[in-house]
């Protein structure tokens, strides 16, 4: 997730956070948040204390000047990068960075892979972190020495924390799922006893198994192989499932999302685990993201996807790798990072 700014990550959940966009969305998923004030009430309280203000997009955002940033009105995305956890990220950046530098309104660029899933309005009116909010967020910097090397995608305020980032996409973004992803969500809730024992696996393939160096530069593209992208070992997998929702007792299904066989742990489940293994592969991206938003018992891949579902599902105990150090849930004390893997739940730590 160009992973460096989830990597000092914390988190946990925020109460009372406000802000909203341009249309309503509909369901019951969905919640109202009131705006502090809107877009024009903004600019207008900025055009009073800060005369000069300015328009930054993340290019010419490069050479500013951190005075200039602080009477900044709005801030853009000026393009989509990946795919959804990847889209998912960079908003959660570009907000978090708007919140900070008393933006007023942040602008999005049009298509995305995350349009797929949300039905995002071109413009949201960002409100101003306050009260416990404000306090929680007080340790953000959001620095003047930015490079041309900065995108939205890898770097934006110093300190900021996966917290700060949850926040972002469950008060601001999740509203906007689309219905019949809302929907999909709610019928799989009504039968939690199915869930309890069911432990969802998001195991990347594709490309991190099949891109080779020459690949990646006839399509002009970074190979998805390397240190980088790394993946869980199938002995990891092993564990959780012998851990199971209780001590002492194995989860009894194990549904695989994949994009395909590639990965060679999908095959190695099935051989061990047989008919307790569903593998679902070469589905939709919502089919997808119903599964992993409305999973109970979640392991997550090395993979910003991966990671997105799981700040903005309802997942009560996490897996992950030790490559997922920076999921480093403490104020909620999530996760527990142990030798083969990391596991966590809503309520107090466990080793898995």
């Amino acid at each position: 997730m160009c992973i460096l700014a989830f990597a000092v990550a914390a988190v946990a959940l925020m109460q009372g956070a406000v802000g909203s966009a341009n249309s309503q969305p509909s369901g019951e998923l969905h919640r109202h948040t009131e705006l502090s004030m809107t877009s024009a009430e903004c600019a207008a309280d900025h055009a009073h204390t800060y005369p000069h203000t300015n328009t930054l997009s993340h290019n010419n955002l490069l050479q500013a000047d951190f005075k200039i940033l602080k009477e900044t009105v709005s801030v853009t995305i000026g393009d989509w990068q990946g795919g959804a956890g990847n889209n998912l990220y960079k908003l959660a950046t570009a907000w978090v960075y708007a919140e900070h530098v008393g933006a007023c309104e942040l602008h999005l660029p049009e298509g995305g892979a995350v349009q797929d899933l949300f039905s995002l309005p071109e413009t949201f009116v960002v409100a101003r972190p306050h009260g416990r909010d404000a306090k929680r967020s007080a340790h953000i910097s959001c620095p003047k020495d930015l490079t041309v090397e900065h995108t939205w995608f890898d770097r934006g305020c110093l300190n900021a924390t996966t917290w700060n980032y949850r926040e972002v996409l469950l008060e601001y973004i999740l509203p906007f799922l689309k219905s019949d992803l809302a929907q999909c969500l709610q019928d799989r809730q009504a039968v939690p006893e199915v869930q309890d024992h069911e432990l969802t696996i998001h195991m990347r393939s594709g490309s991190i198994f099949t891109a080779t160096a020459e690949s990646a530069r006839e399509s002009n593209h970074e190979p998805h192989y390397g240190p980088l992208f790394g993946q869980p070992p199938c002995a990891m997998y092993d564990r959780i499932i012998a851990a199971g929702p209780r001590e002492g007792r194995p989860f009894e299904r194990i549904a695989v999302i994949t994009e395909d066989r590639s990965n060679p742990c999908v095959d190695y489940l099935v051989a061990n685990y047989g008919e307790r293994v569903e593998v679902h592969e070469g589905r939709s991206l919502a089919e997808d993201v119903c599964s992993l938003l409305g999973a109970t018992n979640l392991v997550v891949s090395r993979s910003s996807f991966s990671y997105c579902m799981a700040f903005l599902g309802r997942a009560r105990r996490i897996n992950g790798s030790f490559y997922a150090f920076f999921l480093d849930w403490e104020p909620w004390g999530w996760l527990k990072s142990f030798q083969a893997g990391v596991s966590g739940r809503r309520n107090g730590c466990v080793a898995a």
